[in-house]
């Protein structure tokens, strides 16, 4: 399985996000900025998902698929670190 930064990066560059360090890379990011990045990506993802129930040209059922795969391993490793902590 890929790493959420690997899966996301042609999405980041796409957004003009081209800086490696986004807060999913960085092993001190804190929870606040991968929330950040989570609400990014759900807001991106609704737009993706809006065009394609428009049927709207710009739809790419391959980014959409990025988006999502990107979203839920970001949402796996703030889980899996959440339950780290718990312990």
């Amino acid at each position: 399985m890929c790493s959420t930064a690997e899966t996301s990066r042609p999405i980041l560059r796409e957004w003009g996000l081209s800086n490696p360090l986004t807060a999913f890379e960085r092993p001190d990011a804190a929870l606040g900025e991968r929330l950040e990045m989570l609400a990014l990506f759900r807001r991106h993802l609704r737009a993706e998902r809006s065009r394609g129930l428009r049927d709207c040209w710009s739809y790419d059922l391959a980014r959409h698929r990025q988006l999502l795969s990107a979203y839920r391993e970001l949402v796996r490793e703030i889980l899996a670190e959440g339950e780290s902590h718990e312990k």
